[in-house]
């Protein structure tokens, strides 16, 4: 093979003229295989954590909910030390209760959606979730959430593009 720009002798196999530098026409560059991402340590912290703090808040809603129903229909009037507020804290353990459920739901569901990277908006509406499910926690796990999800937002938008036969081509300078 000879330089097109100094006319020197080249082996075949080279890129560049070893004499003048200038590029090779001709010479087939490899490329590499597309590398698959590697899935972001934070964010599959951040999806677990909703994950769980949805099913424990599932568990805890569930439990408000019986102990609201409990105080609501049960009847205290053995005891005279009660005040007449049984109705009032059954109320308020159920409201609690099922409004900790609902949370718990958008947390496991935003929980999936940020494994999936499927939508970053309803990764943030379940991180928010796990804030209100984990209240039994203080809200630790459910505020980590919303920082490793917010932390890794640009995996959601920076999605590979898939080859479309798997074929691999190669690029050639002409």
């Amino acid at each position: 093979m000879y330089c097109s720009r100094c006319g020197s002798q080249t082996e075949t196999n080279a890129a560049f003229c070893h004499r003048c530098g200038s590029p090779l026409f001709g010479y087939i560059y490899p490329t590499h295989k597309a590398a698959q991402p590697k899935r972001n340590g934070i964010l599959i912290a951040g999806a677990v954590l909703c994950l769980v703090s949805g099913g424990i808040g599932i568990l805890v809603g569930f439990f408000l909910v019986l102990g609201g129903l409990y105080y609501m229909y049960t009847d205290f009037s053995y005891d005279l030390s009660v005040t007449g507020f049984e109705e009032m804290i059954g109320a308020t353990y159920l409201t609690i209760g099922i409004i900790a459920i609902v949370f718990s739901v958008l947390a496991i569901f935003g929980g999936i959606k940020t494994l999936k990277k499927s939508s970053f908006g309803w990764a943030i509406v379940g991180s928010i979730g796990a804030v209100f499910a984990s209240f039994w926690l203080v809200m630790i796990p459910g505020i980590v959430a919303c920082i490793f999800i917010i932390m890794s937002r640009k995996e959601f938008y920076n999605k590979p593009e898939q080859p479309e036969t798997g074929v691999e081509q190669n690029n050639v300078i002409h």
